[in-house]
């Protein structure tokens, strides 16, 4: 399953909420990892049950946290609260890492038992690869999005 990002940044300020729905469909049960961020407060449910709650004060930042959801076969609805008690407000939300399987599985075996022509030589080079990768999938769902929208 591909990554899906969003982010919102209110022009009010003040007490107030903001509620966000999804719905993501999936072919089989499976885990996904959700990375968010809010400007203040954070509440997630799935399916009607809560899966997350931060009740904080805080100024918005990207992957401040992070929770893995299961998700069950066909249709799941995902509702996101952010409340905001004081200055502006804002979400960001990444659902999903967007990597080929293929990369997943290499980035779990161990530098180590990589055989020496697959070694990647730096932590630099695997976050410049992530990166390269992240646009990528970014990239390509944009693209899958303006093909469903013309």
């Amino acid at each position: 399953m591909g990554g899906w990002q969003a982010s919102w940044r209110a022009q009010r300020r003040g007490q107030f909420c903001k509620l966000c729905f999804r719905t993501i469909q999936v072919d089989s049960a499976q885990p996904l990892t959700l990375s968010l961020g809010s400007d203040d407060g954070i509440k997630v449910w799935l399916n009607g049950k809560a899966v997350h709650t931060n009740k904080v004060t805080r100024s918005l930042a990207a992957d401040q946290d992070k929770v893995t959801v299961q998700l069950q076969a066909g249709e799941n609805k995902l509702l996101m609260k952010i409340v905001n008690a004081t200055g502006g407000s804002g979400f960001y939300f990444n659902a999903g890492d967007g990597l080929p399987e293929k990369i997943r599985m290499i980035l779990k075996i161990a530098a180590q038992e990589r055989g020496k022509s697959r070694r990647l030589s730096s932590p630099a080079i695997i976050e410049s690869s992530l990166r390269n990768l992240r646009r990528h999938a970014l990239n390509s769902q944009q693209s899958r999005n303006n093909r469903r929208i013309s």
